[in-house]
């Protein structure tokens, strides 16, 4: 219990705190900011959509096309450099060769890694969300010709978070870098990212990135350009599904076959249902004791592979922590402003109060390996920009009316947006959320809370 509690404070980081001045924004009638918004909401609603991509990642240069049908859960890649052609769905990985054999690769490393990719593209910009609750507010916009052409302008702190999590996933295939878990000894000499986005649907068109970036202990510096253009979407027509040619053992995913899903191989259809059905109930314990705040319900909901003492001892605990750092991050965002302790210990519990009147429920679990179960929930969450868009309007009214001096601005400013939590009476449409829960010796964790509060219970 002490490793999983320990393993909890290094690696649980939540974004949501935080409350600034808003007197910039509410002047401008579209920023940034809102389109942004508007386009993750779009994206949602995809169900399919063809992906033109050019990878040049410095050793060596990837173009194809991908053509993805969500819904379905079934997509075909064409890689032209290696002239083969990929299909996966949620069972099997084919792979084209090209003299025509097709081999299955099963749920290999490979699988995961390119399914990991097929998923960023239904919503690419949760990912830089993920990486940083802020980023879109960091991005300078025009609009011409039924476009908005967005440029990233963080700053250099920002980008070398940002760059670090893109090269994480270009090396990795995984998209759940995060600087506070993983030591990444790479630093990011120059990061360019613009992103064209349809004005009518919202839907992006183009996402152009450029990364460079050093390894600590190496002097070379790596270049890498990736083009990914999005076209086609909900109208990708039937994906071209392969079929086995060659026989199991006999291609080239042999020996690395047997190594890469052995241990998955080796669980029966019972572990198999006992580690999702546990990984489930962990999730819903956790999203009891941090979203509601509320101890019995993890106790009841936990999985009994947890004692009665750990159950306990583990609720009373991501409860409370889960409170302090909304109290820390706003702190800390709020640094030089002048806030009280009692203004921020207002704002959390009016914010806590508003996440409690959610509802959520568990839909699925699937084993990706024995230590990885990916859970999903549909969550109905608060519309936390709706929220911060009438605090925006009420304070622009009162600093119109001149009702408050300027030193009282944020103390306003925090007390408009209590109000506006404690308001809340409705609750978005259901979303459904995957998140990645952790199993090591029979215990469970969940390394990114962000996954299920982020875009599901707080969008």
């Amino acid at each position: 219990m002490n490793k999983r509690l320990s393993i909890c404070m290094i690696m649980i980081i939540f974004i949501l705190g935080g409350c600034s001045s808003v007197l910039d924004s509410v002047l401008m009638s579209s920023s940034p900011d809102a389109v942004l918004k508007k386009a993750v909401e779009a994206h949602a609603e995809v169900d399919a959509v063809e992906v033109t991509f050019t990878e040049d990642l410095g050793d060596y240069t990837d173009t194809g096309l991908m053509k993805i049908d969500f819904k379905n859960e079934e997509s075909h890649i064409k890689f032209n450099e290696d002239d083969i052609a990929v299909f996966i769905d949620k069972d099997d990985l084919l792979v084209e060769y090209i003299d025509g054999e097709v081999e299955s690769w099963g749920r290999s490393s490979i699988f995961i890694d390119l399914e990991n990719k097929v998923k960023h593209h239904q919503n690419p910009l949760k990912f830089f969300k993920q990486i940083d609750g802020e980023i879109f507010g960091k991005f300078d916009m025009e609009k011409e010709k039924g476009k908005y052409l967005l440029t990233y302008n963080g700053t250099k702190e920002d980008k070398e978070l940002l760059g670090k999590a893109l090269a994480y996933f270009e090396l990795t295939g995984t998209d759940d870098f995060d600087e506070m878990l993983e030591y990444f000894d790479i630093e990011v000499k120059s990061l360019d990212l613009t992103l064209i986005i349809d004005s009518s649907t919202y839907l992006i068109e183009k996402i152009d990135q450029k990364l460079d970036y050093v390894f600590y202990d190496e002097d070379e510096e790596t270049k890498t350009t990736i083009t990914n253009e999005y076209k086609k979407y909900d109208n990708v027509g039937e994906i071209e599904k392969l079929v086995a040619t060659i026989e199991n053992d006999e291609g080239l995913n042999n020996d690395d076959k047997r190594e890469e899903t052995g241990d998955v191989a080796d669980l029966t259809d019972k572990e198999i249902k006992q580690y999702e059905k546990e990984a489930s109930a962990y999730l819903e314990a956790l999203i009891e004791a941090t979203v509601f705040q509320n101890v019995e319900g993890f106790i009841k909901k936990a999985p009994d592979s947890m004692s009665d003492d750990e159950k306990k001892s583990e609720a009373e605990l991501q409860r409370d922590f889960f409170k302090e750092m909304y109290v820390q991050n706003t702190k800390d965002n709020m640094v030089g402003t002048g806030v009280s302790d009692d203004e921020v210990e207002e704002l959390t519990d009016a914010f806590l109060e508003a996440i409690a009147t959610t509802k959520y429920e568990v839909v699925g679990a699937k084993l990706e390996s024995p230590d990885n179960i990916v859970v999903t929930i549909s969550v109905q969450g608060i519309d936390d920009t709706d929220i911060y868009a009438k605090t925006e309007d009420e304070i622009y009214d009162v600093v119109m009316e001149g009702k408050v001096e300027e030193e009282e601005l944020i103390s306003k400013n925090m007390e408009i947006l209590s109000n506006n939590y404690r308001k809340v009476d409705s609750l978005l449409d259901a979303v459904e959320v995957d998140v990645d829960v952790t199993r090591d010796d029979g215990q469970y964790l969940v390394m990114l809370q962000d996954q299920f509060l982020i875009g599901g219970f707080v969008q």
